[in-house]
């Protein structure tokens, strides 16, 4: 493939980078982001305490408001529309669940703020299961497996990046809708404790892992081959994300696209 029809292959895709903690509202990122042809990203928002949540929510909402380029994300059919139309789409991410403490109401209320994705933990222990940094691996809590169920009703994506193996099957076994790990990516590759297996040891969940553009090319190469290996050795549903993949039962397959729209 030379210049010319790669760079039409990529105008022409969607573009979506899954986690995006570097921009912030006003920063010069987003600009790199439009410029770099992205269609939609995931800006991470501040979940230290939940007034610095919504400090950060009420930022993006007034961004929103002032610029007729961007695009709050809130279904499928909202990237498509920022691709058509030649915004900026935008999909609020929560690196961790600790802006919902115990209440789930907050579930709904941030969702109709524009979060479309919770992950669960953020390498340590929380309220909600263990981080992939823990000693031990203790798997979902009883208020984990409650805040998946809520997760899904509320139709916001989980995400198990920077979370605990054993938390992680639970939260695919507990989830009625597709599991994403937003950046990680496989443990095959490199041992890491943020990277995960290529599948969960039952069989029943597939994960594909491919580098971002700016990896060494070698190890870009080496990822690619694995992920196409992957593909080729099992029959269950698999899907391919850049640094990101997507893991499901088999029987939520086919709801990907319906997992976070409202």
């Amino acid at each position: 493939m030379n210049q010319q029809s790669s760079a039409r292959l990529h105008a022409d895709s969607i573009v979506i980078d899954a986690v995006c903690p570097l921009a912030r509202p006003g920063s010069e990122y987003l600009e790199w982001y439009r410029a770099g042809g992205v269609t939609a990203l995931a800006p991470s928002v501040e979940t230290d305490d939940i007034a610095a949540t919504l400090n950060d929510l009420g930022l993006w909402h007034r961004l929103f408001r002032e610029r007729e380029d961007l695009l709050l994300v809130r279904r499928a059919a909202d990237i498509e529309a920022a691709k058509q139309t030649g915004r900026l789409g935008i999909y609020l991410h929560f690196q961790g669940a600790d802006p919902i403490g115990t209440n789930l109401d907050l579930v709904d209320f941030y969702k109709a703020l524009g979060v479309g994705i919770v992950q669960l933990t953020y390498n340590v222990k929380n309220r909600v299961g263990d981080g992939c940094e823990e000693r031990t691996d203790a798997g979902l809590s009883r208020f984990g497996v409650k805040l998946i169920e809520r997760l899904n009703k509320a139709r916001v994506l989980v995400d198990c990046s920077h979370t605990g193996l054993r938390t992680s099957l639970d939260a695919i076994e507990c989830s009625t809708a597709p599991v994403v790990l937003s950046h990680t990516n496989a443990a095959s590759v490199h041992a890491s404790p943020r990277n995960a297996p290529a599948s969960s040891p039952d069989g029943r969940s597939i994960h594909i892992f491919i580098p971002p553009p700016g990896s060494v090319q070698r190890q870009s190469a080496r990822c690619f081959w694995h992920a196409c290996s992957s593909v080729r050795s099992f029959s269950r549903p698999a899907a391919i994300a850049t640094a990101s993949c997507f893991a499901s039962r088999p029987d939520s397959a086919n709801r990907s696209r319906n997992a976070c729209d409202s």
